[in-house]
């Protein structure tokens, strides 16, 4: 092939174009060689199309541009060349410390990066849109953006953000700073410190929240754990729902270790019992199966089906008693019951008292 006279441009011998006069004009101030590529003319493992064309430097670089604003693209070593018979190739902008990983193929980098902070794609057809420092490992994976994310299961998602990552097949991280998925198509929606650890746990945002069951989900707020099986904690802070299928809607402190327990909102509620419900109030506890408290201050429901619907010291102590309000009333015999008062007690079987102070009812 001859050369062209102010560099060694090597050119196609043979057609009708001539390539001196568009090589010279584009390329005149740059100090290195280029070649015009044909099917004839290969490196390594490249394998062009029947009569292609292709731009190639010595320096293993690929640049695009109009001859006034020149970039480097692509390069040799980190992308598949699009004309490639039986592959697809990759795309490369940014900085030119971007990268794609040799066994890469169909990977995409958008843009961003710096010589110190590069973007890396080692996933096949996976997918960096820009920013820095960000990785995509896992086939078919995908960082939107933001700086130090990374989405290293298959088909995995990272928006944006800081730090966060996609471990989990299929998960996803829409953003936030150092949010974590691991469970296979886990989801945490944004916040901050946030944790999805097992298979389809979801957490929508806030701080420091733990989803670490399967199909367990936080809504938000702050410190709060689904610690077990498709459990529930809405928001609120430092709540815990711990046994499958318990859900604590709000308040704080407030916890659900019993399943299907419930607790509503409130402040250092606990259900314990399997069925059992508290709707709110302040330290109250329902620790018998299927009891209920309504809400108020220090009141339990302490055996099978027991109610208590509120005041303040209230105790329904046997299967199937109830006492509806007042303060400091109990209701310990079978089915008994107290409608409210001050320092009532049904004690016998199906007793009742009304109401009023300091009134007894045994068998």
């Amino acid at each position: 092939m001859p050369e062209t006279p102010n560099h060694d441009y090597n050119v196609p011998n043979a057609g009708a174009e001539d390539w001196h006069v568009p090589l010279n004009e584009n390329f005149e101030q740059y100090d290195t060689d280029i070649e015009i590529r044909d099917e004839a003319s290969r490196r390594g493992d490249y394998d062009p199309k029947q009569g292609a064309k292709f731009l190639e430097t010595d320096t293993g670089l690929v640049y695009q541009g109009d001859g006034s604003a020149w970039v480097p693209a692509l390069a040799y070593g980190r992308y598949v060349p699009a004309d490639s018979a039986d592959q697809t190739g990759n795309i490369v902008f940014g900085h030119p410390a971007n990268s794609v990983g040799s066994d890469a193929v169909g990977a995409t980098i958008g843009g961003g990066g710096t010589a110190a902070n590069p973007n890396t794609v080692t996933g096949t057809f996976a997918t960096i849109g820009g920013g820095r420092v960000n990785t995509s490992g896992g086939a078919n994976s995908t960082v939107g953006g933001g700086v130090i994310n990374r989405a290293s299961g298959s088909n995995s998602t990272v928006g944006g953000g800081r730090g966060n990552t996609g471990n989990g097949e299929n998960s996803t991280v829409g953003g936030g700073i150092s949010n974590d998925v691991v469970g296979r198509g886990a989801t945490v929606g944004g916040g901050s410190g946030n944790l999805a650890q097992e298979e389809h746990a979801t957490i929508g945002g806030g701080l420091d929240n733990r989803a670490l069951k399967a199909d367990a989900t936080v809504g938000g707020g702050n410190a709060n754990v689904a610690r077990g099986f498709g459990t529930v904690v809405s928001g609120g802070d430092t709540n815990q729902a711990d046994e499958a299928y318990s859900t604590v809607a709000g308040g704080e402190a407030n916890s659900t270790s019993a399943p299907y327990s419930t607790v509503g909102g409130g402040h250092i509620n606990v259900a314990s019992a399997e069925k059992s419900t508290i709707s709110g109030g302040v330290r109250n506890e329902a620790t018998g199966g299927y009891a209920t408290v309504g809400g108020g201050e220090e009141n339990t429901a302490e055996d099978f089906g027991a109610t208590t619907a509120g005041g303040y010291q209230n105790r329904a102590s046997s299967q199937g008693s109830s006492v509806a309000g007042g303060t400091k009333n109990v209701a310990n015999g079978s089915d008994a019951a107290v409608g409210g008062g001050h320092l009532n007690g049904a004690s016998g079987y199906r007793s009742t008292v009304g109401g009023g102070p300091t009134a007894r009812v045994g068998s």
